[in-house]
């Protein structure tokens, strides 16, 4: 039984480890491999230079493809079923730091991007407007300083930050 639950928790990590390989990859092919920084931070995980702009991206691992709906700044919700309340959903973790990241204490220029990039995809994002309203998620979209796609949108959305 041990082993068994052993092989799981490797598998589980491994197909991490490739999300994080794939979306490296995705960027490098983007802007580049002298473009793209692997960074050890808990804001942001790559740092990219592309088209004279500067990205700080994050991954949002979402093995499940699951509806996202950002609720509020500090709280975000992964939506199993069709209908998303914050009852039914579950909250994402570890992905408040880079909307709190303050770029311009840290050199970076005003062209900074701070990006969400949810791996390997997402059944639809959605932001919460108020109580009653809701919009999906576009590039164009502002969510409290920063921008987020799907993997799978990434190369046809990059130039639209």
């Amino acid at each position: 039984m041990i082993t068994i639950i052993t092989i799981i928790i490797i598998i589980l990590v491994l197909k991490k480890k490739k999300a994080y390989n794939n979306l490296y990859n995705a960027l490098c092919e983007l802007a580049g491999e002298n473009n793209v920084t692997k960074i050890k931070s808990k804001a942001f995980d790559y740092e990219m230079l592309y088209n004279n702009k500067t990205f700080l991206v994050k991954l949002i691992y979402n093995p499940g493809k699951h509806e996202i709906n950002i609720n509020s700044k500090d709280y975000w919700q992964l939506n199993k079923g069709v209908v998303a309340s914050r009852k039914s959903g579950t909250q994402i973790k570890n992905v408040y730091d880079l909307i709190n990241f303050k770029i311009d204490g840290v050199n970076y220029k005003k062209n900074t991007i701070k990006l969400y990039v949810i791996y390997p995809d997402s059944r639809s994002l959605m932001k919460v407007i108020n109580e009653c309203e809701m919009e999906f998620v576009k590039p164009k979209t502002d969510i409290y300083g920063t921008k987020m796609t799907k993997f799978t949108n990434l190369k046809k959305e990059i130039n639209e930050f």
